[in-house]
């Protein structure tokens, strides 16, 4: 099964054993360098950045104080866990495979009678729960 996850192709075969994940632009980083630089790019570079989305502002700073550490060739290679994280920080590949899967345990536990009709989903908390 394919799954389109925010800007990366995810196989997972039928078991959730194993997942592949192929980001669209994995050697190229087209967010990190422009492919031209003017001063337009300079004045419009900063609007594209995690650093107003609290989740993973942290985690662009390190990575991209990594980068300008060693470059963006060599940094690449030498900050590649920093930049998985902030991938998967940004597109929450994991967290919806994990989400997946456990609809699609649900689904085979309603299909293999373990689960009735009534207890298929839980129930939903009372209004003023929160």
């Amino acid at each position: 099964m394919f799954l389109d996850v925010g800007g990366c192709s995810v196989y997972v075969d039928n078991k959730i054993k194993s997942v592949h994940i192929r980001f669209k632009n994995w050697k190229t980083m087209t967010n990190v360098v422009p492919f031209f630089r003017s001063p337009f790019t300079d004045l419009t570079g900063c609007l594209v950045n995690h650093q107003y989305y609290g989740r993973c502002a942290e985690m662009e700073m390190r990575a991209m104080d990594c980068l300008e550490a060693y470059g963006v060739d060599r940094g690449l290679k030498k900050c590649n866990d920093l930049l998985e994280d902030l991938r998967e920080c940004a597109t929450r590949g994991k967290q919806l495979l994990r989400i997946q899967a456990m609809k699609d345990e649900r689904e085979r536990q309603y299909k293999a009678g373990e689960r009735s009709k009534e207890e298929r989903y839980a129930k939903a908390p009372r209004i003023d729960a929160y």
